[in-house]
């Protein structure tokens, strides 16, 4: 380990006014590795400092990792997950591989609820639920419900599903869906086998993909 010239200075002066036995003491302990005797503040062993031996990391490096708080993400700092494994505040994350769910996985996403009226209803989410007003839509015709939506933009994927709420006839079916900037356009179908038509509520899911 090279010595700094300031500790140097430090030591030459009271090796040259002592004695064969100081500077003995001087070179054996550098042979020992005892730096705690020889560097005025060092309180490392020889073990602790081979421990930086080959490191490159430059002091902004090491900076990334100063004042981290687990599972929190900060701007221009390393990520540590917290006891749980978990982390949270990403902003834009970039995925070039696979992403997989283990088993009790799930997207989390920024979701809500709303209740539709005349075949309109509003919801600024990522994601959420539309309950429809009472349909009596008849065999192979079709209801649009129209979802104004500030998330959504033109060229985004909007995924549906629906599911009856109160309704308990009729085969409804998702036949098209037509984002737009700050909407989305989702036509439902009847296509029952028999002439029968809806009665009731239809609870449509739906999941915004940005481009």
């Amino acid at each position: 380990m090279a010595l700094s010239l300031t500790a140097a200075r430090q030591m030459i002066p009271s090796i040259a006014r002592g004695s064969w036995r100081d500077l003995s003491h001087f070179l054996q302990a550098i042979l020992d590795g005892d730096f705690t005797s020889l560097i005025p503040g060092v309180t490392a062993t020889a073990a602790e400092l081979n421990v930086l031996d080959g490191a490159t990391a430059t002091t902004a490096e090491i900076n990334t990792v100063a004042g981290v708080t687990a599972g929190a993400v900060a701007a221009s700092k390393a990520v540590v997950v917290n006891a749980t494994a978990d982390a949270s505040g990403f902003r834009n994350l970039g995925l070039t591989g696979t992403l997989t769910f283990g088993v009790g996985g799930a997207i989390d996403a920024d979701s809500g609820t709303a209740s539709a009226t005349a075949g309109a209803a509003t919801l600024n989410k990522m994601a959420g639920k539309i309950t429809t007003e009472a349909l009596t839509t008849a065999q192979n015709a079709a209801y649009t419900l129209t979802l104004t939506n500030s998330a959504i933009a033109a060229a985004d994927m909007v995924f549906v599903t629906i599911a009856n709420g109160t309704n308990t006839q009729g085969t409804p079916v998702v036949l098209r869906v037509t984002p737009a900037a700050g909407s989305v356009a989702i036509v439902i179908g009847n296509r029952h086998d028999a002439a029968q038509a809806l009665n009731g509520t239809l609870v449509v899911s739906f999941l915004v993909v940005k481009a």
